[in-house]
């Protein structure tokens, strides 16, 4: 799917992405990583919702975005209102949350408003352009519509089931440990060490939980296991 997206990414006329970020070097980062693959191009940085939204005015014509990249330092969800504000005002117009907060409630907040994608900061490199390839050029986008179909999909199986399909009922003991502290930010080295296990064992079984969840990447996992309830805010680390 990536690869098909990137084809098509290098052959259509230039994505133009809109950047917002408070802090100017990091938007001048962000411009250079972006320029730097084929096919996208920055048509405007700005540090805030209302700049974002003269970006869209009709004077514009055909430097009007075709992409939001939305850059987020907060910590806690009442930090994204801004996000928020913009999301409604740019209509159908993709956005992308780049966030440095592990804390999945930012990022279901984010899907649950309109964003497009979330992808951490720490990850942003390979997975920033592949979510800006999906979102601009597939309709296979972790959006608050896919959220909710799986939830549905969940809920369906209940009622097959004739009860409450438990994390227990769907995974193993060790594959429920491993769900539990990629939830909260670790990665396959340390998830390992603080199972015991080699970082080979830990890639299988997020293998085999994406299969029996029906999901493709850990923040989907993250979403699912709390919208199940199996980790909630404030859980420790």
């Amino acid at each position: 799917m990536a690869t098909e997206a990137r084809a098509a990414l290098s052959l259509a006329p230039s994505t133009r992405v809109l950047l917002v970020d408070e802090e100017p070097v990091v938007r001048a980062g962000l411009r250079i990583l972006i320029e730097s693959w084929p096919g996208l191009r920055v048509v405007a940085d700005v540090d805030g919702v209302a700049d974002a939204k003269a970006a869209f005015s009709v004077e514009n014509g055909d430097a009007r975005p075709d992409l939001i990249l939305f850059s987020h330092a907060g910590r806690a969800v009442g930090s994204l209102e801004s996000l928020r504000e913009l999301l409604h005002a740019v209509g159908e117009t993709p956005v992308v949350l780049l966030t440095d907060s592990r804390d999945p409630n930012v990022g279901a907040q984010a899907l649950e408003w309109g964003a497009r994608w979330v992808v951490l900061k720490r990850h942003a490199a390979a997975d920033l352009r592949q979510a800006i390839e999906r979102v601009r050029f597939t309709k296979n986008s972790l959006d608050k519509t896919a959220i909710a179909t799986l939830v549905a999909q969940i809920y369906k199986q209940n009622r097959t089931n004739g009860n409450r399909l438990a994390p227990e009922e769907t995974l193993t003991n060790r594959e429920r440990e491993v769900a539990v502290l990629v939830s909260k930010g670790c990665t396959n080295r340390q998830v390992g060490k603080r199972l015991g296990i080699t970082e080979v064992t830990v890639r299988h079984h997020l293998t085999s939980i994406f299969g029996k969840l029906r999901i493709a990447n850990r923040f989907e996992l993250i979403v699912w296991l709390y919208r199940q309830g199996v980790v909630r805010p404030g859980d420790p680390a």
